[in-house]
């Protein structure tokens, strides 16, 4: 199973608010965000989840949280999670509670069996994934966000930690008059060797 993680991050490594809002307005970087994790697992803490405001559509959410209950984060009111039993939702979206990344990774390995998991934040889910995962997708804001509440990942927080991955691809957006920035993303590829329990099946792409 390749185990997958796709950020969007600030030149200062700024990933959103501590309230769940994104600093920029970027809905292509939104649209590549939908089209890549279309119809596979994604696993995401409860801050991610409250940003977003409701389950992803068209998606396996495996929610890294030990509490039970979210609420939106603009605009505070329940979000409301179906019976797991009653299965998928009129959006298309699943979930299954966890209290790890380590058992939400081998959820998505043993129970889904799926060729691929998407690991979609935040600060912490990223973090403690990074030595499951096969693949960073990147996507590089060119502006420094100045301000207080915000929250840092730095995928690459030491040399050591860059060291252990290649980049394999990247694709530049200029800004235009929907994306106020310019921004790249950028495909990068983890050595096997170094993963830490799980093996990248090089057929799955």
């Amino acid at each position: 199973m390749k185990v997958s993680i796709i950020v969007a991050v600030s030149k200062n490594h700024v990933i959103g608010t501590k309230a769940g809002d994104l600093p920029w307005e970027l809905p292509r970087d939104l649209k590549h965000f939908r089209e890549t994790t279309h119809g596979f697992p994604c696993i995401i803490g409860r801050i991610s989840l409250e940003g977003f405001g409701d389950l992803l559509p068209n998606r396996f959410n495996i929610i890294v949280s030990s509490k039970k209950e979210f609420f939106n984060a603009k605009d505070k009111t329940r979000i409301n999670l179906p019976e797991y039993e009653k299965g998928i939702t009129e959006k298309g979206a699943q979930y299954v509670i966890v209290k790890s990344v380590k058992e939400a990774v081998d959820y998505a390995k043993d129970v889904l069996k799926t060729d691929l998991v998407y690991i979609c934040g935040g600060k912490g889910i990223y973090e403690d994934s990074q030595q499951y995962s096969h693949e960073l997708i990147v996507t590089d804001v060119d502006t420094h966000i100045e301000e207080n509440d915000v929250v840092i990942y730095n995928p690459f927080p030491s040399i050591d930690e860059r060291n252990k991955w290649k980049v394999v691809n990247q694709i530049h957006h200029p800004k235009d008059h929907q994306n106020n920035l310019d921004f790249s993303i950028t495909y990068y590829v983890k050595n096997d060797e170094i993963l830490v329990g799980y093996e990248i099946d090089q057929t799955k792409k």
